[in-house]
């Protein structure tokens, strides 16, 4: 069953206050409910949560997760939660911020550990802040070939 994980979505972060993105991810998420896949909230440590704008469009679904990272790559964490809660990881689509830090960073270690799983990045749904915009789509299809893009 696929799913879909939005990355550090959280106040902390002001690219989290990107309307676009915001209204993006939203959409992400209602198609992730009408589908009834899993979905994954992915949260830096000491950070708060994700913003409620998100949260509250999964509070009467029960497919709904939050993991808790320490570092920009969070594949490390989201293969665990998914394998302690027997989450099948075979297809995820990943959204969320900064694209060029965590979100770059997350895929790449996902890419690795899970060569044979299927990684869509949507582009649409994920923003850098104004510090970091160094990573360019041609940089996500060259982390391997179980990488794609996809827009919204």
């Amino acid at each position: 069953m696929p799913s879909l994980i939005v990355i550090d979505m959280q106040k902390h972060f002001d690219t989290s206050k990107n309307r676009k993105l915001r209204l993006n991810i939203k959409n992400l998420i209602k198609k992730s409910i009408e589908k009834k896949e899993n979905i994954v909230f992915v949260e830096y440590e000491d950070l708060g949560r994700t913003i409620p704008y998100l949260t509250n469009l999964t509070k009467e679904y029960d497919k709904v997760h939050f993991i808790t990272k320490e570092d920009d790559d969070g594949s490390y964490e989201i293969i665990e939660y998914f394998r302690d809660n027997k989450i099948p990881f075979n297809k995820v689509t990943i959204c969320g911020i900064n694209k060029s830090a965590c979100v770059f960073a997350t895929v790449e270690g996902l890419s690795k550990r899970r060569k044979r799983a299927k990684i869509i990045v949507d582009i649409d749904a994920c923003a850098d802040g104004y510090d970091c915009d160094y990573f360019t789509e041609e940089d996500f299809k060259e982390i391997g070939p179980n990488v794609s893009l996809n827009h919204i």
